[in-house]
């Protein structure tokens, strides 16, 4: 099993090496990688679109996501998982 931070952060890598791109929304990440996420943690959560929220937001505090827009993110470095 994986921790929810590294499954965010492998989603946030995975999701910008994908679309040569350095943004990406909340909801793209929870259309595109919360089955993912939700596989390798393992977690049986009843909202883990929330969980997923609140660990972008922690990556925010932690200097690794930058907050650029409303549910709108930049990767400050890549990749953010070594």
């Amino acid at each position: 099993m994986v921790s929810w931070p590294d499954a965010v952060r492998r989603a946030i890598d995975r999701f910008c090496e994908r679309n040569r791109c350095e943004r990406f929304t909340v909801r793209e990440l929870v259309l595109g990688e919360l089955p993912q996420i939700v596989r390798e943690t393992g977690m049986r959560a009843a909202r883990p679109s929330r969980t997923l929220g609140s660990w972008l937001r922690n990556l925010v505090r932690l200097g690794e996501i930058e907050d650029v827009a409303e549910g709108e993110y930049r990767r400050r470095r890549r990749p953010l998982l070594r």
